[in-house]
């Protein structure tokens, strides 16, 4: 993976890729999104399977997905390479020697659902989550996981034309948040599946807020 380190007593920003995408493809949101005042380490993971993404090319994903099979209702989905890439992935983060208080998970369509997936398993309440055009899955997991994230603001974006993961995914995960006493910070836009600057603003707003003791 990609790692930005500048100080190990600030806080660390952990962004997963989308599917088909690699390691590379969100590496510029640190520059948009890092707040004014505080330095944050930024770490962008290479998605663990390679996957064909069109004739000789290939990218990497979380878990393997049919583009063609895709569930039209991501609430009750379980991938089953879940049961071994959050482990991975915890272990990761924990080799940073540093409190989950300090790291904020967030990631892109896929990527976003493992963050918050991530973001639910942490054995402690991690400092932030961006979940950028994901969806609720794993839905009957989350809720009994939401009671120890309570009052926690969580940051999400979709666009109202995405055609490929439509929002009404991320519009149960809200519901799902909001009845669980979470915190929602939501941006919608008129758009598709991507981060727009819009998005970037609002996110590095509240990457600001969640790190304001830090400076």
């Amino acid at each position: 993976y990609i790692e930005h380190v500048n100080d190990t007593t600030k806080p660390y920003v952990i962004l997963f890729h989308g599917f088909g995408a690699d390691m590379n493809d969100l590496e510029s949101l640190k520059d948009v999104m890092n707040p004014d005042q505080v330095e944050l380490n930024w770490i962008f993971p290479n998605g663990t399977f390679t996957v064909p993404i069109g004739p000789g090319f290939t990218g990497r994903a979380w878990w393997p997905l049919q583009m063609a099979q895709l569930p039209s209702d991501w609430t009750n989905y379980s991938p089953p390479e879940m049961t071994n890439l959050v482990p991975r992935v915890l272990k990761l983060i924990e080799s940073l020697n540093v409190p989950w208080s300090q790291i904020i998970l967030g990631g892109f369509s896929q990527g976003a659902m493992l963050a918050t997936e991530v973001y639910f398993q942490a054995s402690q309440k991690p400092l932030g989550l961006l979940s950028l055009s994901g969806s609720l899955i794993r839905k009957e997991t989350w809720v009994q996981k939401c009671a120890e994230r309570k009052n926690e603001k969580i940051f999400l974006s979709h666009g109202e034309q995405d055609q490929v993961l439509p929002s009404g995914g991320t519009q149960k995960l809200i519901q799902v948040l909001k009845q669980n006493e979470l915190l929602v910070d939501f941006v919608s836009f008129q758009g598709g599946h991507e981060i727009p600057l819009q998005v970037c603003a609002r996110a590095k707003k509240y990457l600001t807020e969640k790190t304001e003791s830090f400076k």
